[in-house]
């Protein structure tokens, strides 16, 4: 699917992936154009919503706690709702 027609890309951390998703990734995605990057990290119990992107950063970001509700910026004005997503123990690494 070329970038372009992406409008949204979720990842959810895993203990290996941590640093590629909340860095690498995102740079990559916001480089892309792609408008929402949403983080799932089961870790920290948190959800984080990366928008607005421009020269290869996202100038907005947006974090919440699993106990709250993620509104996601446009163009994709959803809910996204924490308490629905397991917290797993221990951070990645640890």
């Amino acid at each position: 699917v070329p970038p372009t027609e992406v409008l949204l890309v979720a990842e959810v951390v895993s203990r290996s992936s941590l640093t590629m998703d909340r860095t690498a990734k995102r740079a990559q995605y916001a480089e892309s154009g792609i408008p929402v990057y949403l983080v799932i990290d089961p870790f920290a119990a948190e959800l984080a919503a990366f928008s607005d992107p421009s020269e290869g950063t996202y100038r907005a970001q947006h974090a919440v706690g699993w106990s709250e509700k993620l509104q996601l910026p446009e163009p994709l004005p959803a809910l996204v709702d924490g308490s629905q997503f397991p917290t797993l123990d221990t951070r990645p690494g640890s």
